[in-house]
């Protein structure tokens, strides 16, 4: 891997997990020489972004006033690296969904899961033509990463001030008694983290791993 594409993969890591847990749009020194490593393992950038996401799912679980970091993919990233990855989601992978004709986009079958969810979120319908847009001559999982990061963000921005402030709240009590002279930017950062979490978890086929699977079939 060159400069320049180790440049990139990075950039699109670092971009992962900021939409999904908010916050500083910057690794730490330690996410940094992890990441180094793993690139230089020539691990795919989608394995990554599919090893932050379990973590993802496992802190929606179990909220950490710890900032999501990639130390806490390290678990998660033996097991989609060795093929280990979930099977896609029963939303997607249903019969009336799902299509073996070799004419049609590989990610047609999430396309269709969007537009049936448009009355949810408007942004779908965004996500959904931009995704069946894309040739398949180009990266796939790559460029549609880009855009589900996108999505990310607009789901979070199109919930109104109130909601937003509703949700941190329940954040904040969720995180259970914080300790005494915690500063206030990390208890925030941490609630905002957790609510964002919680936000996205509604739609778990909104993933990384439903890319790469689709791209892959």
């Amino acid at each position: 891997m060159d400069d320049q594409a180790r440049q990139h993969a990075a950039e699109q890591v670092r971009a992962h997990l900021v939409s999904l847990r908010g916050g500083a749009p910057f690794f730490s020194s330690a996410d940094g020489q992890l990441l180094l490593r793993w690139l230089d393992e020539e691990v795919p950038v989608p394995r990554i972004c599919m090893a932050l996401e379990r973590a993802a799912e496992a802190r929606r679980k179990r909220p950490s006033r710890i900032p999501l970091s990639l130390s806490h993919a390290k678990r998660h990233l033996a097991k989609v690296s060795s093929g280990g990855v979930s099977a896609l989601p029963q939303e997607i992978d249903s019969g009336d969904l799902s299509s073996q004709e070799e004419d049609v986009h590989p990610f047609t079958p999430l396309c269709m899961l969007l537009n049936r969810h448009i009355g949810e979120q408007a942004s779908f319908g965004v996500l959904a033509t931009a995704l069946s847009a894309l040739t398949i001559d180009q990266d796939l999982v790559d460029n549609g990463l880009e855009l589900l990061r996108t999505c990310y963000g607009q789901l979070w921005t199109e919930l109104t001030d109130n909601d937003r402030r509703s949700r941190i709240q329940g954040a904040i009590e969720a995180l259970g008694d914080l300790p005494t002279g915690m500063d206030e930017s990390v208890v925030m950062a941490a609630a905002e983290e957790h609510a964002r979490l919680q936000h996205l978890g509604q739609w778990p086929w909104l993933s990384s791993n439903t890319l790469w699977e689709l791209a892959e079939r």
